[in-house]
């Protein structure tokens, strides 16, 4: 099956997954729910020619609502968790749980303002899931900046990265998220689609008790759409999506 045909599935899926109609807003407030979900069976890894280092997204001002430690953002007046934010996306994540293509890596869901792109603040969308943390020896060897061996030193998420919301004349979704999966040495060697990835082994290899033939490859999507409320987004990557909806609240 093509990646495209791959889409058409995942949008039975949405179809299946079909949601009641939200009351309209009367503020400009927003419950935003945000489901990511990969390609189980992984078999669109050779469709592109991965870039050997994607970068990492900031996670500077991110808000991470399950962050209770004493450094963690303070959480702005507006922005809240909790059973009072809608979950209509919830259908879909059954929907996607159940289907041996895919495997959901996140739902997230939180209530915001509509600011602007200035006033607006990402939220931080990751996986307790996560690889073991490089042994600091190696560190400088395989990671070419400070922000990367502090990054190795920690546990790296399967999936970590931000969802921004900001409402101008439309709404607009700024997605940047980083997936991070093993892969063999084995189906990227030669001079194929995956040469580059290759190439840089020595900097995405297995981070801790490697077996010989697989390293860790990141994959980033960084895409920017405008939507409107109550209005389905898809996110595409050939190795995961991301699927956002936002509801107005009424009385906001």
């Amino acid at each position: 099956m093509s990646f495209r045909y791959a889409l058409i599935a995942v949008s039975v899926l949405l179809s299946a997954g079909a949601m009641p109609q939200a009351a309209q807003a009367s503020g400009d407030v927003y419950d935003v729910e945000v489901v990511v979900f990969k390609h189980a069976r992984g078999e669109y890894f050779d469709s592109e020619r991965w870039p050997s280092e994607p970068g990492f997204p900031s996670l500077e001002s991110a808000i991470d609502f399950s962050d209770s430690s004493d450094d963690a953002v303070d959480i702005p007046r507006g922005y809240t968790q909790g059973s009072h934010v809608a979950n209509q996306l919830s259908g879909i994540v059954d929907t996607l749980e159940k289907s041996s293509r895919y495997g959901v890596l996140s739902y997230q869901r939180w209530r915001q303002p509509g600011v602007s792109l200035e006033e607006t603040h990402p939220i931080r969308i990751a996986t307790a899931e996560s690889f073991p943390p490089s042994t600091a020896e190696s560190l400088p060897q395989f990671f070419a900046t400070e922000g990367e061996i502090e990054e190795a030193q920690q546990a790296l998420r399967v999936l970590d990265g931000t969802i921004t919301i900001e409402r101008s004349r439309f709404l607009h979704i700024h997605a940047d998220l980083s997936y991070r999966a093993p892969v063999e040495t084995y189906s990227v060697q030669g001079t194929g689609a995956q040469g580059e990835v290759n190439g840089s082994e020595k900097k995405q290899r297995l981070l801790q008790n490697p077996t010989e033939n697989s390293y860790i490859q990141s994959f980033r999507l960084q895409q920017q759409r405008k939507t409107r409320s109550e209005e389905i987004q898809f996110l595409d990557h050939p190795l995961f999506g991301v699927i956002v909806l936002i509801t107005p609240v009424e009385g906001g």
